[in-house]
């Protein structure tokens, strides 16, 4: 029997990164949110996704973006301040929020105890060939 996927309506991607830069005192954590070239872990639906330079479309209000413990929507502590996207990748700068949480997320950041971002995308658009049944997909988008 084989099984038909799906695209899924949204996906959250985990990506390491190897650098944050945390500003405690301008309350302000800076990372390489997506990468471009690099095959994510395969997610829940069993796919990988890569994603090329031009593939994102940054939206104009980059603060509808915001930063979210482990992707909770009641855990809300920081809002994007600049999307910029380069050579390697789409790079994050949010504002932490003064809250308990942003405090608390704050700290574990310049501790690197929290030492990596992931993403949550919505409205991938991917080829018309792809193949969604493959033992192992990698999508490129």
């Amino acid at each position: 029997m084989t099984r038909k996927r799906t695209m899924p309506e949204s996906v959250t991607l985990s990506v390491v990164v190897t650098h944050l830069t945390v500003d405690v005192a301008a309350r302000t954590i800076t990372g390489l949110c997506l990468p471009f070239g690099v095959a994510t872990d395969p997610d829940l639906t069993w796919i990988s996704w890569l994603f090329a330079a031009g593939s994102v479309q940054i939206p104009d209000q980059v603060s509808r973006v915001k930063m979210r413990h482990d992707h909770h929507r009641d855990e809300t502590f920081g809002v994007a301040v600049e999307l910029v996207e380069t050579t390697e990748g789409i790079v994050c700068t949010f504002r932490v929020a003064k809250t308990k949480l942003g405090d608390d997320m704050l700290q574990l950041a310049a501790d690197e105890v929290l030492d990596g971002l992931s993403v949550g995308l919505r409205k991938i658009v991917v080829a018309d060939d792809a193949d969604l049944d493959s033992d192992d997909p990698v999508l490129v988008v």
